[in-house]
């Protein structure tokens, strides 16, 4: 059976090295004390910086931008987040990488309440192919449109929320169904607590159809203002 991609900021990897050698060329292709100037550059470290094991404390009051610095000693180079307060702080990528980031517990919490999302899209359109992006203000079709969670109660945000709320400190014991043959999605196997998750998400969340563009550029660097917890 073929391994699934990864999928990290929408692009796809077949691996951990092959998002390592992404990265590791981002880093060697910007000169040291220049920012990563890229969006698409820096929603992929973004996202790989959520996976840190103190992503809440590194991200702060949110990442304006990521700048390429010397090591000490002069050893070797490496991100630095600037903050939108003006602080700064270094952080390792290959520590982010190689740390279990629950996407297997984030994809069975996504699957849970996706019918919530197709009645957003569907109310949306209600039989037309074309709605204003709220974001961009630009028209959008139905075949470019995305279903967003508003910050700052983003997805990342609901998910600590909710487990904080259940006073479950350890993601790793929440048991996940699937991946056997045949298996394609992820499930939560205590279907007491799916549906508890289900009820907060439709209590909290605020979902919103906007355009590719917006949710996969313009709206990570917005939600990257705000302190997120993993």
């Amino acid at each position: 059976m073929a391994k699934e991609p990864m999928v990290l900021a929408g692009e796809q990897f077949v691996s951990k090295d092959a998002i390592r050698k992404r990265v590791k060329a981002i880093l060697d292709a910007t000169s040291v004390g220049n920012t990563v100037s890229s969006d698409k550059d820096f929603l992929l470290i973004y996202a790989l910086l959520e996976w840190h094991s103190r992503a809440a404390v590194k991200i702060g009051a949110g990442v304006s931008s990521f700048v390429v610095q010397m090591g000490l000693y002069g050893r070797g180079r490496s991100f630095v987040i600037r903050r939108v307060d003006g602080t700064e702080t270094d952080f390792s990528y290959i520590k982010c990488l190689y740390r279990a980031p629950h996407q297997n517990l984030k994809r069975a919490l996504r699957n849970a309440v996706d019918a919530q999302v197709r009645e957003v899209r569907n109310e949306t359109f209600n039989g037309g192919n074309t709605f204003v992006c709220s974001v961009t203000g630009k028209a959008t079709s139905v075949h470019d449109a995305h279903v967003d969670h508003e910050p700052p109660m983003t997805f990342v945000r609901l998910m600590s929320d909710f487990f904080a709320a259940e006073r479950i400190d350890d993601l790793d014991a929440v048991k996940i169904g699937g991946g056997r043959d045949g298996e394609l999605e992820k499930w939560l196997e205590d279907r007491d607590l799916e549906k508890r998750w289900i009820a907060f998400h439709r209590k909290h969340a605020r979902l919103r159809v906007v355009s590719s563009h917006a949710n996969c550029s313009v709206i990570p660097r917005i939600a990257s203002k705000y302190k997120e917890t993993e």
